[in-house]
């Protein structure tokens, strides 16, 4: 049997930071998931990765840097219902990830 239009999918094709500032509401997604996104393997080795997410000045060119979960953080809803769900099986670009959070949590 033959279904209609989805009416539940969006499928995007931009750069994930600048679509979620300029596209999105803030406050208006409950859920964001993020499966398998590209580490930055391809211009820093592991080292430099778990290193770099000491500071943002040498942030390595991926995805998930701090301001694209900045921007993330504000298009969630702000009732604590609001989530973002990474999943990665490369446990050091995992790692980077988690630091950036907390570094930009504490830099308020």
């Amino acid at each position: 049997k033959a279904h209609g239009p989805l009416e539940n999918v969006c499928c995007v094709g931009s750069e994930c930071g600048s679509f979620l500032r300029q596209r999105i509401k803030p406050g208006s997604i409950q859920t964001i998931f993020v499966n398998h996104p590209e580490p930055p393997t391809q211009t820093y080795d592991n080292a430099s990765i778990a290193l770099s997410a000491n500071t943002a000045d040498e942030e390595p060119a991926h995805m998930l840097n701090s301001q694209t979960l900045l921007a993330a953080a504000k298009c969630l809803r702000q009732d604590g219902k609001g989530r973002l769900i990474i999943v990665t099986d490369n446990l050091i670009y995992a790692r980077l990830v988690s630091r950036t959070m907390v570094r930009i949590m504490e830099d308020g």
